[in-house]
């Protein structure tokens, strides 16, 4: 996001409000994208979803090559924000479920702490780099590599498993074992 908001006020001029508005824009996206999760869910396949949402994550920071001035920066901005918090939203709901649903209960601890520690550890090391990137060859240039590269990841989804799935897999009955005798148990 500093990328973004250093390009915006730098290079592109846009105003210190302006730039505010189009980062709120994303959480408009982002309780979009909670109210669609239940009609996506009943229309198409999960794979199907998970693609096209990891899709508009990815490509949509694209569109940073577009802006030019204060007023197509801004609305270039917003749409971004729009676009992002709308998918990630749903990717994350999606994708949380996803692997809980895979996960064995005794297990799902763990796997969140790897999960975590893997996605969260490698924000330092990219903040790094970006920040390398923008004192060398500049602002805008550095958001489009990102950008690029962010869309590759895209093909990590495509090519996946996930990208088959029609509907959110669920454990064998022994995985859920535990779950049935926690139920079962008087809660005082």
């Amino acid at each position: 996001m500093m990328p973004r908001v250093v390009t915006g006020l730098q290079q592109l001029h846009i105003t210190p409000g302006a730039l505010s508005l189009t980062l709120s824009v994303g959480n408009v996206g982002s309780l979009l994208g909670a109210f669609l999760i239940r009609p996506l869910e009943r229309r198409f396949k999960l794979g199907s979803i998970m693609v096209i949402v990891m899709l508009v994550l990815c490509l949509s920071p694209l569109l940073y090559s577009f802006a030019s001035d204060a007023l197509n920066g801004t609305l270039i901005f917003a749409l971004i924000a729009f676009l992002t918090g709308m998918a990630l939203t749903i990717y994350n709901i999606y994708v949380v479920s996803l692997r809980q649903a895979v996960t064995p209960n005794h297990l799902l601890g763990r796997m969140n702490a790897s999960y975590r520690f893997l996605t969260w550890g490698f924000i330092p090391l990219g903040s790094l780099l970006g920040g390398f990137l923008g004192n060398t060859i500049g602002l805008r240039p550095t958001l489009l590599i990102g950008a690029a590269a962010l869309a590759t990841v895209c093909l990590l989804v495509i090519f996946s498993p996930v990208a088959k799935l029609e509907r959110m897999p669920t454990l064998p009955e022994e995985e859920n074992a535990n779950e049935s005798l926690m139920k079962s148990l008087p809660v005082h």
